[in-house]
Order: C-alpha cells, then sequence, then structure tokens
C-alpha cells in the first residue's frame, strides 16, 4: 500500500489543517497515544492498517471512501492536465477496500482464496489456449 498511504497520509493532513483539527486533538478523537498519531501521520510515517485508515476516518467525519476519493482527486490535480480522471476500476477498488475493512479476518481470508482460484484458472486457460495455437500452426 506504500504509495497509496503516501496519497492517504496527505489528504488525511490536508483534512485536518481545514478543519482545525491538530494532532493532539486526533489523538483525542481516536482516544490513542499521541504518539501513535504521529507515528502515521508524521515525516517519516509507518504505515498503519485499514482498520487504523478507517478509525481516523471516522474520527474526522469522513466516510473512508470519500477519504480515498479526495486523495486521488487531489493527486491528480496535483499531477496536472496529464493526468486522466479515475477510471471506474480505481473507483471499485476504494470501494472494496471499504467493505473489507468492515468484513472479519476469516471472511478476507475467503476472498483472498477465491481470487486466487480464478487467477489459477485463468492461467491454466491461457496455457491451453497458447497450446492449441501451437498445435494449429
Amino acid at each position: 500500500m506504500g504509495n497509496q498511504w503516501s496519497l492517504l497520509k496527505n489528504q488525511i493532513n490536508a483534512e485536518m489543517d481545514a478543519q482545525g483539527v491538530t494532532k493532539a486533538d486526533l489523538a483525542r478523537r481516536l482516544k490513542w497515544p499521541p504518539p501513535h498519531v504521529t507515528r502515521y501521520l508524521g515525516e517519516d510515517a509507518q504505515e498503519p492498517g485499514l482498520d487504523k485508515i478507517a478509525e481516523i476516518s471516522e474520527a474526522l467525519n469522513i466516510p473512508l471512501n470519500e477519504l480515498y476519493k479526495r486523495a486521488i482527486e487531489s493527486h491528480a490535480r496535483k499531477a496536472g492536465p496529464h493526468m486522466v480522471a479515475t477510471p471506474p476500476r480505481d473507483t471499485m477498488l476504494v470501494k472494496l477496500i471499504c467493505e473489507l475493512c468492515s468484513m472479519s479476518p476469516e471472511e478476507i481470508q475467503s476472498i483472498a482464496n477465491t481470487l486466487r482460484m480464478m487467477k489459477e484458472k485463468r492461467s491454466a486457460t491461457k496455457g491451453s489456449s497458447a497450446k492449441k495455437s501451437n498445435q494449429a500452426g
């Protein structure tokens, strides 16, 4: 999530500035020790898990999918006119991430297993298609 966290961290800091929320204020809202907020939002920030990002988003009264959307839009504005609008795929990924935040580890593992099986099946299908093409040619 590295680069993605950088975008989100910048957006969280921008949202805090816009709301006049300090790191100390955010720590109180989250009921976290202030060093934890600094650990995630400071210069040499440690990347938090999605659960922590969701907590921060909630403490700022911004739905998680909206926070992601704003981060992507902000990045696009800074990147300049050559940056294309957020494709529908990115929007779907943001929605998926938000859904994952509300799932249990078991549900997430089940989804991961299903995705792995689909990928293996797709790879196997591509492999057999390539063989048929070589045999036909």
